[in-house]
């Protein structure tokens, strides 16, 4: 399982490219010898930046929200609403935050194996 959390480095980018991008990640990944056609992999939605452009940031997480939907097969999104944020930059998660993260990537992640099995 490859759990994979995309920074907002790309953020100005619209249409498709950030789609495309994540499903190029995804399909390089599962092309290494340490993965196959089946690996799990797991995002997380990129974080709604306070008084910024909300548009690319509702528009990254639709995008990345298909992956639920099995847009590619044995891939989903992490919700990462309400996870705690670091309150200087309000961008990054905080130390809290990153624990909170790791447990939804392991709920989401059993939740895919129980379906697999």
């Amino acid at each position: 399982c490859i759990c994979w959390h995309q920074g907002e480095a790309d953020f100005a980018c619209f249409g498709t490219y950030y789609e495309n991008a994540i499903c190029q990640t995804i399909e390089q990944y599962r092309s290494e010898s340490f993965c196959n056609d089946d690996t799990m992999f797991i995002v997380g939605n990129t974080s709604k930046v306070p008084d910024s452009n909300v548009y690319w940031w509702r528009e990254r997480n639709t995008q990345l929200s298909k992956l639920n939907v099995d847009y590619m097969l044995n891939t989903a999104c992490v919700d990462t609403v309400g996870v705690d944020y670091n309150i200087i930059d309000k961008i990054h998660f905080s130390s809290e935050g990153h624990r909170q993260l790791g447990n939804l990537y392991c709920e989401k992640y059993l939740k895919m194996k129980k379906l697999i099995l």
